[in-house]
């Protein structure tokens, strides 16, 4: 293997393991909202599990998908912004532990992270054309588990927030 392909596979399985991190940073911030603020029912529940299976999803498959060129189309962003976007959830998780958000709040956060670089690449992926069919295994996968934003937006509207 060519150094350049190498250093080129090392980078994107780095930007993958930050796109893992946030994935399960944001689940476990989730699951802090279904903890902790009252009234919301399993809606945080339901984001945190599927937070969760899309970290284990870009764990088990992309782990084994060696198509740089199909990878640097998602992942596009630099190393930088993915560590800003983990750091940032992990400010606010720790913003929340001090003092518990608002129902109003706590959306309005996971409606900006949900925007933000690393979990739009996985929104991507999951709906991106692909021919390899690890990436179609995963998109079946997690046909349910997507459209976060939209998810969030519908849960605002129903609860009255803008």
């Amino acid at each position: 293997m060519a150094k350049d392909t190498h250093n080129h596979l090392e980078i994107i399985d780095n930007l993958l393991e930050e796109c893992i991190a946030i994935e399960l940073n944001v689940g476990n911030l989730y699951l802090f909202f279904y903890n902790n603020i009252p009234h919301s029912g399993d809606f945080w529940w339901q984001l945190s599990i599927e937070e969760g299976n899309h970290a284990a999803l870009l764990k088990g498959y992309l782990g084994k998908i060696r198509e740089k060129d199909f990878l640097s189309k998602i992942f596009f962003s630099e190393m930088e912004e993915l560590k800003k976007t983990n750091t940032y959830i992990k400010k606010l998780y720790k913003k929340y532990q001090e003092k518990i958000p608002s129902l109003e709040e706590a959306c309005k956060t996971a409606l900006k992270l949900e925007g933000m670089v690393g979990e739009q690449h996985y929104q991507t992926l999951v709906t991106i054309s692909s021919e390899s069919p690890l990436i179609q295994i995963m998109q079946k996968l997690n046909s349910s588990d997507k459209n976060h934003m939209d998810r969030i937006a519908e849960y605002m509207k129903g609860h009255g927030i803008e």
